[in-house]
């Protein structure tokens, strides 16, 4: 089998049949199976997705007793995968009409590569859509990381496929509820043969319900995925770790920032700029620290 896509989920009734179609509905003629791991809803996922598996034989439906986390969904799902590659798709976005027939293609065009990266489309919350850049790739593995750690290289769940035998040594960091996904990614931009695609694989959507929005969760994010991404990585990639540190803070700071969490916020950029003084030549986040400062005063 040529690929395995695997969806997490939970709580996502009023969206998951939407990235169920798209998964169903690809132009690819080869075989590929859909893995739908429902990690512990509490709301009726899993009565729609009992009645989607009667009628769709390509699909298989994993139940988690409570909630994991998406790490351990996706674990989940890549054990009991069977695809040569893999795709994970989040269960609030959309994959295009042909996006395994663009992958497939790829793997047949360099039959080398380990790693195979798509383009995103981008959906804000009033349906209007955006291109991201088309993913650049140099070769050289330092220049790509750095990219990578500036977010040059749009890299999202669903638009990649991965070789299972290589995802299978690293899975997903479980004791990461956010931002889990940046250690996979770091270490197949280091580690892997990686190609970039000029077409277009996934539609990203954006709603009040992500879990990066989640008030609490937010409040709990921490450096735990970078410090994961440099243990696993070969000594010459730590020369980026106060840079990525620092960007990490950098981004916690925003986020906290959008919730109005201006006095943590504000920590966060101190310890930013601390780590990486040159981050301060950032002016989009100086400028949310100024506003921070002024919120906080007035």
């Amino acid at each position: 089998m040529r690929f395995s896509i695997i969806i997490p989920t939970y709580n996502r009734a009023n969206l998951l049949s939407i990235a169920l179609k798209s998964a169903l509905n690809q132009s690819y003629e080869g075989s590929y199976e859909i893995i739908v791991v429902d990690d512990g809803s509490t709301d009726n996922t899993q009565e729609i997705l009992k009645n989607w598996q009667k009628k769709e034989l390509k699909l298989k439906i994993i139940f988690h007793e409570k909630n994991k986390g998406p790490a351990a969904a996706r674990n989940t799902g890549i054990k009991n995968s069977k695809g040569e590659y893999l795709l994970f798709l989040d269960s609030d976005d959309e994959l295009l009409p042909n996006t395994l027939k663009v992958f497939d293609e790829a793997i047949k065009k360099f039959p080398e590569g380990e790693v195979f990266i798509g383009r995103i489309i981008r959906e804000d919350s009033k349906g209007r859509r955006k291109l991201a850049p088309v993913p650049v790739l140099t070769g050289d593995k330092m220049k790509d990381f750095l990219y990578f750690l500036k977010r040059k290289i749009p890299f999202s769940t669903g638009a990649f496929v991965v070789k299972r035998g290589i995802i299978e040594k690293i899975l997903f960091p479980e004791e990461s509820r956010l931002r889990e996904d940046f250690f996979v990614y770091g270490y197949l931009i280091c580690m892997c043969k990686c190609y970039a695609l000029k077409d277009c694989v996934i539609i990203v959507k954006d709603h009040p319900l992500r879990l990066r929005k989640e008030y609490k969760l937010l409040l709990k994010r921490s450096i735990k995925p970078v410090e994961l991404l440099f243990k696993s990585l070969p000594k010459e990639f730590h020369i980026y770790y106060s840079f990525a540190l620092s960007r990490e803070y950098l981004s916690i700071f925003r986020s906290l920032y959008l919730i109005k969490e201006y006095k943590q916020a504000i920590q966060y950029y101190h310890k930013a700029i601390k780590i990486y003084p040159k981050n301060i030549f950032l002016f989009s986040y100086f400028q949310k620290y100024l506003k921070s400062l002024f919120k906080i005063f007035i």
